[in-house]
C-alpha cells in the first residue's frame, strides 16, 4: 500500500494549516490531499497531485499581479514621461531607441 506523495516543498513552506481561517481555498485543499493518503489509484493520485499544482500556480500568479500593482501604483508622481515610456516598452518586450543626447 503506497502512501500518497507529499506536498511541494513551495506548498508546505506556506503558513501552518492551524492558520486557514485566513485562507479557505488553502485549507481545503490540503483537507482533500491530506485525507487521501491511504489511496492507491494512481489516477486518483495524479488528480490530487494536479490539483496541488494548480493551486501553488494560482498562490504564484496572484503573488505576481500584487507585485505588478505595486510597480505601477503612483508610477506617475514617481517617475518621469521618458522613464514611464521605457518600463511600458520593457514590460511588451521592446526597447526604445537612443536619443541623442542633445535632443534631451
Amino acid at each position: 500500500m503506497s502512501r500518497t506523495p507529499p506536498l511541494s516543498k513551495e506548498l508546505a513552506k506556506k503558513e501552518p494549516v492551524q492558520n486557514t481561517h485566513l485562507n479557505p481555498t488553502r485549507a481545503f485543499i490540503l483537507k482533500r490531499y491530506r485525507s487521501a493518503q491511504n489511496i492507491t489509484d494512481k489516477e486518483e493520485i495524479a488528480k490530487l497531485k494536479a490539483v496541488a499544482y494548480d493551486y501553488l500556480q494560482l498562490q504564484k500568479d496572484l503573488t505576481e499581479r500584487a507585485r505588478l500593482y505595486d510597480l505601477d501604483r503612483g508610477a506617475e508622481v514617481v517617475f518621469t514621461p521618458k522613464e514611464m515610456s521605457r518600463r511600458a516598452a520593457a514590460r511588451s518586450g521592446l526597447q526604445l531607441p537612443k536619443l541623442d543626447p542633445d535632443l534631451e
